[in-house]
C-alpha cells in the first residue's frame, strides 16, 4: 500500500478518534510525508501519534501494546508489524540530568504539548485527513532547508542536551543547515552532552555517521568528544565500517570507539581493517589474494577504498571464482588422514595453510590428486 494510503486510512488513529479521542501524526512521520521521503518497506515506518488519551486509555483499545515510556505518557502500540508511538498530550516540568522531566502534565490542547518538541521541522501535526497544523512555521524551515528548535534554543538544550546531537544528526541525514541561533546555542551548551549516557551519544553518532551528507558531520567537532575525529572527506560510499575506519584510523589503537560505546561486532570489522591497512604486497595477484584469504573479501574492499587504490585487480579476482579460502580447497582434512598424511588436527592445519599458499600463487593446483600430492611434500 502507498504511504499516503496508509496513513490516510491509518486504523490506529482512526481507533483513537472513533472511540472519543482527539489524535495527530506527528515528529518524523509527518516530516517525512512532506519531504516526499517514501518508504520502500511500510514495515520500517515509525510512526508517532499525539493524542489527548491517557495512556491506560490507549491500553484499553489496542491488543499489543508496551509500556516503552509510561512514565512520561508513551505507549508502543504494534500493529500491522508497524510501531506506533502514542504519547499523552503533556507539558513538562524541571529536567533530570538534561535529559528528562522530572514531572509530567497531561493537558487537552495540540499546540501546548507541540510546543515542548524539540525542532520546528518535527512540530508539525497532520489529521487523518492529512491536513497540516504547523504552529511554528515547520512547513518553511523545511521549504528553506533550515533546523531550528521551536522556541529559545538555550531552554531547549538544557531541558534535553541529546537535543544538540539530534541537530546535526538530522543535517547529516537531510542536507539541511542549522539555524545560526541555533548553532551558536550548541556551540555555548556543548559541556551539557557531558551529562548524556554514551550509549544514547553512540545512537545519534551511528545515525549521523549513516547519513548521506557527511560534510555536515564537522558540526560533530563542537563537542570534546568528537573534537580528534577525522570528519572532513569521509568517503562518500554508504558503508559504516569503512567510514569508521576513515574517521578513527589516525589513532594509535581503537579505543576511542570503545568509549564511544560502538558495538562490539563493529569494532572487531573496523579493527580487521585498520591492523591490515598497512598490507604491503597489496599490488600484486597473490599479495592480494593472500589479504583477502587472511581477512575477507569486504575488509579488503575497505582497505582498498581508503588506500584509494583502483578495483580492477580486486574485481578480477572477485569474479574469477579462485580458490582464496581453505574451504575452497578440492581437499581436507579427512582427506589427510585418508591417505596418511597427518594425524593431528595442528599438523593438519599446517598443512592446509601450506597447500592453500601454493594454490594461491598458482591456481591450477587446486585439483584432489595434485593437492594429494602436494601435500606428502609438506608432511
Amino acid at each position: 500500500m502507498e504511504q499516503k494510503n496508509y496513513l490516510h486510512k491509518n486504523i490506529v488513529l482512526s481507533t483513537l478518534i472513533n472511540n472519543g479521542y482527539k489524535a495527530y501524526f506527528v515528529g518524523g512521520i509527518v516530516r517525512d510525508y512532506l519531504l516526499n521521503n517514501v518508504y520502500k518497506d511500510i514495515s520500517l515506518l515509525d510512526i508517532d501519534i499525539t493524542t489527548n488519551a491517557r495512556p491506560d486509555e490507549v491500553k484499553l483499545l489496542f491488543k499489543n501494546t508496551y509500556d516503552t515510556g509510561i512514565k512520561h505518557g508513551t505507549i508502543t502500540v504494534v500493529y500491522d508489524n508497524i510501531k506506533y508511538e502514542i504519547t499523552t498530550f503533556r507539558k513538562e516540568y524541571k529536567y533530570i540530568n538534561n535529559r528528562f522531566p522530572k514531572k509530567v502534565k497531561y493537558i487537552n490542547k495540540l499546540k501546548s504539548d507541540i510546543k515542548r518538541r524539540d525542532f520546528t521541522i518535527n512540530a508539525i501535526a497532520m489529521d487523518k485527513n492529512l491536513k497540516i497544523i504547523d504552529y511554528f512555521n515547520g512547513i518553511s524551515d523545511i521549504e528553506n532547508k533550515v533546523i531550528r528548535t521551536v522556541g529559545n534554543p538555550n531552554i531547549r538544550f538544557k531541558e534535553d542536551a541529546l537535543r544538540m546531537l539530534r541537530a546535526i544528526r538530522f543535517s547529516c541525514n537531510l542536507n539541511f543547515t542549522i539555524n545560526s541561533n541555533t548553532l551558536q546555542s550548541i556551540m555555548k551548551n556543548k559541556s551539557l552532552l557531558e551529562n548524556i549516557s554514551n550509549e544514547r551519544i553512540y545512537s545519534e553518532f551511528k545515525k549521523a555517521i549513516n547519513g548521506d551528507y557527511i560534510k555536515n558531520l564537522k558540526y560533530l567537532l563542537i563537542f570534546n568528544q568528537f573534537k580528534k575525529l577525522n570528519l572532513y572527506n569521509v568517503p562518500e560510499e554508504k558503508n559504516y565500517v569503512l567510514r569508521l575506519a576513515y574517521i578513527i584510523h589516525n589513532f594509535e589503537n581503537i579505543s576511542v570507539l570503545t568509549n564511544l560505546k560502538v558495538d562490539k561486532d563493529t569494532i572487531i570489522k573496523v579493527n580487521k581493517v585498520l591492523s591490515n591497512i598497512n598490507y604491503m604486497n597489496i599490488y600484486s595477484r597473490y599479495g592480494l589474494k593472500r589479504l583477502i584469504s587472511n581477512t575477507d573479501f569486504e575488509t579488503v574492499k575497505i582497505i582498498l577504498i581508503l588506500k584509494k587504490i583502483e578495483f580492477k585487480l580486486y574485481n578480477s579476482i572477485y569474479s574469477s571464482n579462485e580458490c582464496i579460502f581453505i574451504n575452497q580447497l578440492k581437499i581436507t582434512g579427512n582427506d589427510l588422514i585418508k591417505n596418511g598424511i597427518a594425524l593431528e588436527g595442528v599438523k593438519i592445519g599446517e598443512i592446509l595453510n601450506k597447500i592453500l599458499d601454493e594454490v594461491l600463487k598458482n591456481p591450477s593446483l587446486n585439483e584432489y590428486t595434485k593437492l594429494i600430492e602436494l601435500s606428502k611434500s609438506f608432511s
